[in-house]
């Protein structure tokens, strides 16, 4: 949704979908079709869905100090490729740009694979070269990636850390019903706060409130990669950070 701008679909789901999948107990679409029709139903639904992740293509570039000289002659061949091979696929093509970390343990250390300040204004160049070069590559790039993130080099500015308020506020939901808190940290063992199936909603509430007590290990102002994020949300309790008065932002609800 946040890609497609698909919030028409929101009400069909918290009215729709999510009460089929906590009352029925379903843990996966094809399932919920071989119980709703049949076997051969789930079958044919699975291929569709597998035909629709492939539909779409999502491009990732690490950039770092080695490769930064590439920045945007990645966007100009994927887009020239694509528009040449198969134009009418253009659309369901995204690149994401991100930049390579240090490692938390060595914050205090020199960064060697760090792009520097003069590499960023080069390709800040290069890339609003690539936008003038036509409209339609310039609503590629604002739509279609990222490509404002070199602003950001591969520095992690460390923000106050109190607590971790992200994961009082953000959930990721898996197919199985496991709820994570965190995007970064999904596959460890300790960031589990339960099961959507299996758990009651109070031991659910406690571990949250847990996990954003505890301070688990690199859930710190170096080694949180939502740290810009935790620290808004921070200064925001403590009331150091007043919505905005812009008439823009009050006419939209969404902002």
């Amino acid at each position: 949704m946040t890609y497609m701008n698909d919030w028409f679909f929101l009400p069909f789901f918290i009215f729709g979908w999510l009460p089929i999948i906590v009352y029925t107990k379903i843990r996966s679409i094809p399932e919920y079709f071989e119980k709703r029709f049949s076997p051969a139903t789930r079958f044919l639904a699975t291929i569709l869905l597998l035909l629709y992740m492939i539909g779409y293509v999502g491009i990732g570039f690490l950039f770092s100090r080695v490769n930064i000289q590439d920045y945007a002659a990645v966007a100009r061949f994927v887009y020239e490729l694509v528009k040449k091979e198969k134009p009418q696929a253009l659309h369901k093509v995204n690149i994401q740009y991100r930049p390579l970390r240090y490692d938390p343990n060595l914050h205090d250390k020199p960064f060697a694979q760090a792009v520097t300040s003069e590499q960023i204004q080069k390709t800040v160049k290069e890339v609003r070269e690539l936008a003038d070069s036509s409209s339609e590559m310039k609503a590629f790039l604002r739509n279609q990636t990222n490509i404002t993130a070199v602003l950001g080099g591969n520095s992690h500015p460390p923000h106050e850390f109190s607590r971790c308020y992200y994961s009082q506020s953000f959930r990721i939901v898996r197919a199985n019903g496991d709820l994570r808190p965190c995007f970064i940290r999904v596959s460890e063992p300790d960031f589990l706060t339960g099961n959507i199936f299996q758990d009651p909603l109070e031991s659910i509430a406690l571990n949250t409130l847990y996990v954003g007590a505890c301070r688990k290990p690199y859930c710190d102002l170096h080694g949180c990669r939502q740290c810009q994020v935790n620290y808004t949300f921070e200064q925001g309790i403590k009331g150091s950070l007043l919505p905005s008065t812009s008439p823009e932002v009050i006419a939209d609800r969404m902002y």
